[in-house]
């Protein structure tokens, strides 16, 4: 069963969302982006989350490198100016499926006070 809580008024947390897509795949899989900030702005409503119109971070990339990832540089950026959550669809769209990139940007959050919600059940 799946249960979603709703937010109590005057309990708003603030966060930012990230999505990511990459071009190595197939178009209809990449128009799922939109379905990935959807998603988790919606999942951002129901549990009293605040997100900024500049806290919708997306992108699609085909390379590896940080440097192709702007919206993830972007999303640090705003983690270290106080945003209190960052919601992502999966953990694999936050951090692909690297598991020591995973550690770092993990390890990084929790230095700065911020959590991660992952919206896919």
């Amino acid at each position: 069963m799946n249960r979603r809580r709703r937010y109590q008024p005057g309990t708003l947390k603030r966060a930012a969302i990230y999505a990511r897509s990459t071009k190595l795949r197939p178009l209809r899989e990449t128009g799922a982006l939109q379905d990935q900030v959807d998603q988790s702005a919606t999942f951002c409503l129901e549990h009293g989350y605040l997100v900024p119109p500049n806290q919708r971070l997306a992108s699609v990339q085909a390379g590896r490198a940080e440097s192709d990832r702007p919206a993830l540089a972007r999303l640090l950026e705003a983690i270290r100016q106080g945003s209190v959550a960052v919601v992502v669809r999966s953990l694999d769209r936050l951090a692909r499926e690297d598991p020591a990139q995973s550690a770092i940007l993990i390890e990084e959050f929790r230095a700065t006070g911020v959590s991660i919600t992952i919206t896919a059940s």
